[in-house]
């Protein structure tokens, strides 16, 4: 009897988890249906429609090495792109973005950008040093260096506003190279690039928005410019206000770099020099 004890307590324990096992499983199936559900809404919700523009990045990059029999002292050829491109399902304000933003003068085919980019970055190894120019690259290989380099992001996308920012860089010998950045606002309905008077209003000048400059750039700038701040057209609406740059050499040397004033909503609305669209957007 004292052998068999052990015996039927094991097959009593066992019974008792088999009869509890279908209400455990029972437990996890229903418990999955919730997280099933919260997944759907987590979904609808990310499905709203905030009016965002959709944006593709393209991002390419190469190099050559000019005269290989030089090895590291080789000048070299180098091209990086890394850019968003207007995406979305309306191809018109896509080309009137892309064009404004990338095709200068010279806009791509069709609008089709990223083979643009492809074709000039892809150009990068059919640069070539002639042989009449050997002597000078060896006695200064550094100064035959080539580098592009343009760069995009935005700076707002939201509520029918796009703002995007392209920065550029170039060096082809000299001292250093060169580089801008330039803003692009844009609304979607109705689609049009926005100019000063769309941002600001008709009844704001463009000598009351520098005053308010002055207040916001830094004292040693100011002084730097005798009191004397130039108005810029290259600003960007931003989540924060309207951001203007200017570039080097607008009012700074070289090794000042860019400079940038912020001005924001807040002060901008305080004066009243919002359009009726823009102070619409960003609200109270």
């Amino acid at each position: 009897m004292k052998n068999t004890l052990p015996l039927i307590l094991l097959l009593l324990l066992i019974a008792c988890k088999q009869s509890t096992n279908p209400e455990s499983e029972n437990d996890q199936s229903n418990g999955d249906n919730p997280q099933t559900e919260n997944s759907e809404q987590d979904l609808n919700q990310d499905e709203v429609d905030i009016d965002t523009v959709a944006l593709k990045r393209v991002s390419l990059a190469d190099s050559n090495i000019l005269v290989p029999a030089m090895e590291a002292e080789s000048p070299v050829h180098r091209h990086r792109v890394d850019v968003l491109l207007a995406n979305s399902e309306d191809d018109a304000f896509n080309r009137l973005v892309n064009d404004n933003i990338y095709g200068n003068d010279n806009p791509a085919e069709d609008g089709d950008y990223e083979a643009y980019y492809r074709r000039i970055v892809g150009e990068v190894q059919d640069a070539s040093i002639d042989e009449s120019d050997m002597e000078f690259v060896e006695e200064s290989p550094h100064g035959f260096n080539m580098e592009f380099d343009e760069s995009s992001e935005a700076l707002l996308n939201r509520d029918g506003y796009l703002t995007m920012s392209y920065h550029y860089y170039k060096y082809t010998g000299g001292a250093h190279g060169n580089f801008f950045t330039s803003y692009f606002n844009f609304s979607r309905d109705p689609a049009k690039r926005l100019q000063f008077a769309d941002i600001f209003g008709e009844s704001a000048t463009e000598e009351a928005i520098v005053e308010l400059l002055k207040t916001e750039i830094e004292p040693e700038t100011l002084e730097y410019l005798e009191g004397e701040l130039p108005i810029t057209q290259n600003f960007a609406l931003t989540d924060e206000g309207v951001n203007f740059l200017y570039n080097i050499y607008e009012i700074l040397p070289y090794a000042a770099g860019m400079t940038e004033v912020l001005l924001p909503f807040g002060l901008l609305q305080e004066k009243g020099l919002l359009s009726d669209e823009v102070n619409e957007m960003v609200g109270d």
